[in-house]
């Protein structure tokens, strides 16, 4: 993608978008997860409903990561 994206992001655990893929946080300090999508509009559609969206609490990895810093 580009800087437009990470300009837009709103989840706090987003860190980069590119071609099909969106890298976020990851469990533990450096490291990363990455989820990637077969399609350019699932991609588009992912960043749209989640990252660049007040509703990313409602993303799986948010959930996930979110739930793992309260447990740390």
């Amino acid at each position: 993608m580009n800087d437009s994206i990470s300009a837009r992001a709103i989840c706090p655990f987003f860190r980069r978008a590119e071609k099909q893929f969106v890298r976020c946080e990851g469990m533990e300090p450096g490291q990363r997860v990455e989820i990637g999508f077969r399609s350019k509009s699932k991609h588009r559609g992912w960043l749209d409903r989640y990252c660049c969206s007040y509703n990313f609490g409602c993303c799986p990895l948010y959930r996930a990561l979110e739930q793992n810093c309260k447990e740390t």
